[in-house]
């Protein structure tokens, strides 16, 4: 009896081990001009940029989709170059995030969000997970039936935002124990940028 409980623990030892291993090893490197971060390969497809976004002839922000394998999901990374209180006063792109004119106070996908901070060692950051519009398995589709994540860092010198789609709506209270494999892996990528 004892032998048996020794086999199935070096079984069930050796399957975490592996699957660590294959998790950690299908991350992939994107890497262009402005922007460096990791993405797991087995959920997207290689990230595409969408056309950089220039001022006054300088390119001070560019748009990474990133396009998920088995869904109809497109996440995107923004990157500006810039701090972020310029970023987000700049209108001449598309981002998550602005700088709210009566407070002037940093606004993550809509007014009404509770940001929490967090730093990683490119910058300190903003995270936010509004209710975002679905459409279900039946194709209907409700303006507040989803959830989705987005989070912004800054280094001061370049501002990264991230603004993903996590899934159906499933409330506040529930949110981070129904979601948490996708919420680490949207914190993952965004904390792994450069």
């Amino acid at each position: 009896m004892k032998n048996v409980k020794n086999i199935i623990m070096v079984m069930v030892s050796s399957f975490l081990i592996c699957a660590h291993a294959r998790s950690s090893s299908d991350w992939q490197m994107f890497h262009n001009d402005q922007i460096t971060f990791s993405y797991p390969s087995s959920i997207y497809w290689a990230p595409q940029i969408e056309s950089p976004r220039s001022v006054n002839g300088l390119d001070k922000s560019t748009v990474v989709n990133i396009k998920k394998k088995r869904q109809n999901v497109v996440d995107s990374i923004t990157i500006c170059n810039d701090g972020i209180m310029d970023c987000a006063s700049r209108e001449e792109f598309d981002k998550p995030y602005w700088i709210e004119e009566a407070s002037g106070r940093l606004v993550l996908f809509n007014p009404t969000e509770k940001l929490f901070s967090f730093v990683t060692r490119f910058g300190s950051g903003y995270e936010a997970f509004p209710i975002c519009a679905w459409i279900d398995n039946r194709g209907v589709s409700s303006q507040y039936g989803g959830q989705c994540y987005v989070a912004v860092v800054s280094n001061g010198k370049k501002t990264i935002s991230l603004n993903g789609v996590v899934g159906p709506n499933v409330g506040a209270s529930r949110l981070k124990n129904a979601y948490k494999p996708q919420l680490d892996l949207y914190q993952r990528i965004i904390r792994s940028a450069e």
